[in-house]
């Protein structure tokens, strides 16, 4: 595990909705938020190595955004869930009008 779990290196700090890093997926550009920690883009990466087929990432919600979220399989190999189950995946998209 790098020495620090978050990506942005911050430690107790609340950081909601602050994107550090960019990427397009599934047709859409994704803010990856700094406190998104390690180890569950550590899985979608080596899932997406192993199986490139394969999506690691399921498409969820919230009440504004998209959100993606590890599929089951992957999401049962984390160790670092936190005192209260968090996700530890925050990468958002904006809904965007059809």
């Amino acid at each position: 595990m790098p020495p620090s779990q978050r990506l942005d290196g911050l430690v107790g700090v609340d950081t909601p909705d602050r994107p550090i890093a960019f990427f397009n997926h599934a047709g859409r550009m994704w803010g990856v938020d700094g406190d998104t920690h390690f180890e569950p883009l550590d899985l979608a990466a080596s899932a997406l190595l192993s199986d490139p087929g394969r999506d690691p990432f399921v498409l969820g919600e919230t009440g504004t955004r998209w959100k993606l979220v590890l599929r089951d399989d992957l999401d049962a190999l984390r160790v670092d869930r936190g005192a209260r189950n968090a996700a530890y995946l925050y990468v958002y998209a904006p809904r965007t009008r059809s």
